[in-house]
């Protein structure tokens, strides 16, 4: 390559490097007088200003102190070592920036980490955007900068020029991205928080102690209220369930919680949405006469539609597990979540979500009498998720 030098200085070899760019490094300043320099042609490094046509005019000697010249120069094929740097900070961006939504995307699932409460998965998911909202652009101002120094210095600027036109796109993406996720979940960034807008419900004993009634709606951590509840009363065998619905996380982890303690469920009035998902999982599942088990398509008010989907994905998992057709399955779908599907009793028999119909003598006294308002359905609460 009789028009590409190599340039030596502080060290570091560098090149090839087209000679119209040597020559404007030299005509700016870039290109030292004392910097080291050589071509196809030459017998040895030389100073730069000891090159004819290189700086004009020559300003010193042609003398080059032999213990600091450089050993010969790299194949022609070798790229300059800045540009090993760039991958690197390009590498880093795109795994703060893609890794933690690609991970999200993986475990997006009530199913994920079951053991962390709602406040604490919420906060877990908050982090993850927050990592690629700070550390994204961090990243990206290096990756800049270097594509900015590889681009001058190297033969690959349109490389550069395409890395730094990624970026750009990359910075707008995310910004909108931000905007979207505060506009869709300022309920999950509540709970992050420790604010929860679902209140009211309550986990008490009842009778001789071998039952215990959830009663309100299922707020975040009214799960771990129940698990406490149970760890100091050994002989409850009944979970009364009373409940127009909440958390679907919270409703998962009351199922587990069923399912782990053999638990039978019993619903005296009405269950609906979220809480229905849970009075399934019981090992004997009573309903009494007279009272409902409500379903509808799920709903995660103010949430990216993504994890909308998921939501649904797990609450129809949850019924079809405990044996819900297809065909059930459907009608719960196609039920908006602003309305209340309440399967007749014979239905729910067919379908093995309830085993039995009782009077409810067998069961201890009801202590709650719900408001009738509250069996109609239109309750604007968040039934099928942590959002």
């Amino acid at each position: 390559m009789p028009n590409h030098w190599y340039i030596a200085r502080g060290g570091v070899r560098e090149g090839p490097i087209a000679e119209d760019i040597l020559l404007g490094w030299a005509a700016d300043g870039s290109l030292r007088p004392h910097d080291l320099v050589w071509r196809e042609g030459l017998e040895a490094w030389a100073r730069a200003d000891a090159v004819p046509g290189l700086l004009v005019p020559p300003s010193l000697p042609a003398t080059v102190d032999e213990s600091s010249t450089p050993g010969p120069p790299p194949p022609a094929g070798r790229t300059s070592p800045r540009s090993g740097m760039l991958y690197v900070f390009l590498a880093l961006n795109i795994l703060t920036c893609l890794v933690p939504t690609v991970w999200l995307l993986a475990v997006d699932s009530l199913d994920a980490f079951p053991d962390l409460s709602g406040f604490t998965w919420a906060r877990l998911l908050l982090g993850r955007f927050a990592i690629a909202l700070l550390v994204g652009p961090a990243t990206a101002v290096l990756t800049w900068r270097e594509a900015t120094r590889v681009g001058h210095r190297s033969r690959r600027p349109r490389f550069a020029a395409t890395v730094k036109v990624a970026l750009a796109v990359e910075m707008f993406v995310l910004a909108f991205l931000a905007l979207q996720y505060v506009a869709q979940n300022r309920e999950a960034i509540g709970l992050a928080f420790g604010r929860e807008h679902l209140q009211g419900g309550q986990v008490r004993v009842l009778g001789d102690g071998e039952e215990i009634e959830l009663i309100g709606p299922m707020q975040t951590d009214i799960s771990n209220q129940m698990r406490a509840l149970l760890a100091s009363h050994a002989n409850v065998q009944t979970l009364r369930l009373t409940s127009v619905g909440g958390r679907l996380r919270e409703a998962s982890r009351i199922a587990r919680i069923i399912k782990e303690l053999n638990l039978l469920t019993y619903c005296s009035d009405y269950c609906a949405s979220s809480c229905a998902a849970a009075f399934v999982a019981g090992s004997e599942k009573v309903l009494k006469n007279g009272a409902q088990l409500g379903f509808h398509g799920a709903t995660l008010r103010g949430a990216d539609p993504l994890y909308e989907k998921a939501a649904t994905k797990d609450y129809l998992r949850m019924l079809a597990d405990a044996g819900a057709s297809e065909d059930f399955l459907h009608e719960v779908q196609e039920t908006p979540p602003e309305k209340m599907w309440y399967p007749s009793n014979e239905r729910l028999l067919s379908e093995g979500l309830v085993d039995r119909i009782t009077d409810g003598h067998d069961f201890a006294p009801a202590t709650f009498e719900p408001d009738a308002d509250e069996l109609d359905g239109d309750e604007d609460l968040d039934t099928t998720g942590d959002d």
